[in-house]
């Protein structure tokens, strides 16, 4: 990706791309060769491509959330599949986790996450991020990304990724084609509010589609 050759230019830049895309700029010049190398795979088969089928999942799957820093979107998603189709269901043995890219082990979720989470009617104070390792990536049978930088990440830098990663954003609505759920955070606090109703509603479409839903 070409950076501009002045300085004068860098700075009309910065004014007028919006921050969220200057972000992810930023983000994919700090992607390592193999992440950069897998993006423009990963971004022309999710534009051309129909929604793609899960893998071959075991009765009782492991799941894996990931985003780039695991304090918003893949702590929600956790939160929310736990709530739906761990704790929701007495009789299923699947289990969830999320992780991040490029988290930092520890971190409480984002404060704006805190609160809109707990809008929405779910709890993340108790959340801890967790950096993304090959072994996490190996326990998975299934992996939900949320954005094609997320994806080219885990496909370029884990071995086995690549068979196992979805966008979580597919199941926003049932018949939809694949979409990222933007990164709201160097958003206000209403960008987290419209990812979180995206990560909630799709998540519930995915705990249907998994047949992972309490009986009623």
């Amino acid at each position: 990706m070409a950076e501009p050759s002045t300085p004068l230019a860098k700075s009309l830049l910065r004014r007028a791309l919006p921050e969220s895309l200057l972000r992810a700029i930023r983000v994919y010049r700090g992607l390592d060769p193999a992440a950069r190398a897998s993006l423009p795979r990963v971004w022309l088969k999710r534009l051309f491509a129909g929604r793609q089928a899960l893998p071959t999942l075991p009765p009782a799957p492991r799941v894996l959330f990931v985003c780039r820093g695991n304090i918003l979107r893949s702590a929600m998603a956790e939160a929310v599949f736990q709530d739906l189709a761990v704790r929701g269901n007495g009789r299923s043995r699947c289990s969830v986790t999320s992780a991040g890219t490029a988290a930092a082990d520890g971190n409480p979720a984002d404060p704006r996450g805190l609160r809109v989470a707990h809008e929405l009617g779910v709890d993340l104070s108790a959340h801890r991020a967790r950096l993304l390792t090959q072994p996490a990536v190996d326990q998975a049978d299934l992996i939900l990304v949320m954005d094609y930088l997320n994806e080219a990440e885990v496909v370029g830098q884990f071995a086995g990724a690549a068979p196992k990663v979805r966008l979580l954003g597919a199941f926003s609505s049932p018949n939809s084609r694949p979409h990222e759920i933007k990164d709201p955070y160097s958003g206000t606090e209403e960008d987290v509010r419209k990812a979180f109703e995206t990560i909630s509603k799709a998540v519930r479409h995915l705990v249907s589609t998994l047949s992972l839903a309490p009986d009623r």
